[in-house]
């Protein structure tokens, strides 16, 4: 009767043994199996059901981009459908409003404060005051697809749409100076610069006022998280666009 238990014993461990075996490698070693793993491992305070639902997406995402034609070998397809299960998974959260740590993301708010209001972007790390009555369109929107480093977010005034564009890394850029060094245009416009003016915002933000010639303009500037900002618009928003720049306080929100 013992050596019957033990046969047993014996047989139930080397099944499971071979079960956490082959989890492991697939869990692992192989693209899809990588793919959950990242999953179960990424984002522990987020809830399981926007995890979930993010999986499903990113499984989708990452699918639609294998029906494309890649003349390239197994271990480079492999390579980039992990760079797409975690980019795809990432952008998914955020939208859902949490980062890839599985934090609750704050979203930007407008604050009125007569005789104007207060905009406030905490991912950003920065605020400057608009127009009582603006509103926002999108907020910190992630396309991985365009880059992978970039928030886009939209304002909308009585009239026109303030455009913000936030780089969260952009590692040859470290001062305003560096920025009109590499930057040919405002982010998001087709225009060439014509004009340039280096000054500091009433709170000691060092800015760049930028003009082009496709009527648009911006201000541009680093904030001490090393985030690349852009706030633009038309030449229409001349006024608002010179009181973003006045009104920019940029600090660890």
């Amino acid at each position: 009767m013992q050596k019957s238990l033990l046969k047993k014993s014996f047989i139930i461990a080397t099944i499971a043994g071979i079960v956490l075996g082959g989890s492991w490698y697939y869990l692992t070693q192989t693209a899809r199996g990588g793919s959950y793993a990242l999953y179960v491992a990424a984002a522990w305070g987020t809830p399981i059901g926007i995890k979930f639902d993010c999986a499903k997406e990113t499984d989708k995402r990452v699918d639609q981009k294998f029906q494309l034609p890649f003349n390239v070998d197994q271990d480079v397809k492999d390579a980039l459908k992990g760079f797409w299960y975690y980019s795809y998974y990432r952008q998914c959260l955020y939208d859902a409003g949490y980062n890839f740590s599985g934090d609750k993301i704050q979203p930007s708010s407008i604050t009125p404060d007569t005789p104007d209001a207060l905009y406030t972007n905490p991912l950003g790390g920065f605020s400057f005051r608009i127009p009582e009555g603006t509103t926002i369109v999108s907020d910190n929107k992630l396309n991985v697809d365009f880059d992978d480093r970039l928030f886009v977010s939209s304002l909308e005034t009585s009239s026109e749409t303030i455009s913000i564009h936030v780089y969260v890394t952009y590692r040859d850029i470290k001062t305003v100076e560096d920025i009109t060094k590499i930057i040919k245009q405002i982010p998001g416009t087709v225009g060439s610069i014509t004009g340039t003016i280096f000054e500091k915002s009433n709170s000691g933000v060092d800015i760049v006022y930028m003009k082009q010639d496709d009527d648009m303009q911006g201000v541009a500037f680093v904030t001490p998280q090393g985030h690349v900002v852009f706030v633009a618009g038309s030449n229409l928003l001349e006024p608002i666009i010179k009181t973003v720049a006045d009104t920019l306080s940029s600090t660890n929100l």
